[in-house]
């Protein structure tokens, strides 16, 4: 999966900041808060959550809600106090995050979930047989 970067989020960069992550740090949490959303979605869907998390197209839509629903709602509610970085407040502003991550679970675009086609199964180059 390729992270998709927009410089002209500025939203971003101050929860980035707010939550102490780095860019990289900060991909990998999108990315393990939209493997939970992928397993939810299996189980809803009756799919596979394997064949949803390699999903290019749901990446770029998770990405786009959590632009929307996560850091644009985390700077409208909570902006002023992130901007002025009070000390030890990262685990406070995860909470909030988190909660607004969860909430993303009600959200799912149904026609991009039923198009995706299970991946074809290979069989096992080598078998280890222990009878």
């Amino acid at each position: 999966m390729k992270t998709i970067t927009n410089p002209n989020n500025p939203n971003r960069m101050l929860v980035k900041k707010a939550l102490g992550y780095n860019d990289w740090g900060y991909d990998n949490l999108i990315h393990q808060f939209f493997v939970t959303w992928c397993e939810a979605m299996a189980l809803k869907f009756y799919h596979k959550d394997r064949d949803l998390i390699s999903n290019e197209s749901l990446f770029a839509y998770y990405n786009k809600q959590w632009q929307i629903l996560v850091e644009n709602r985390m700077v409208n509610e909570y902006g002023g106090y992130m901007m002025n970085q009070i000390q030890d407040s990262a685990k406070t502003y995860y909470k909030f995050l988190y909660d607004f991550a969860m909430e993303l679970e009600n959200y799912y675009p149904a026609s991009l979930i039923r198009t995706v086609k299970p991946k074809e199964r290979t069989k096992p180059k080598y078998q280890f047989n222990l009878n």
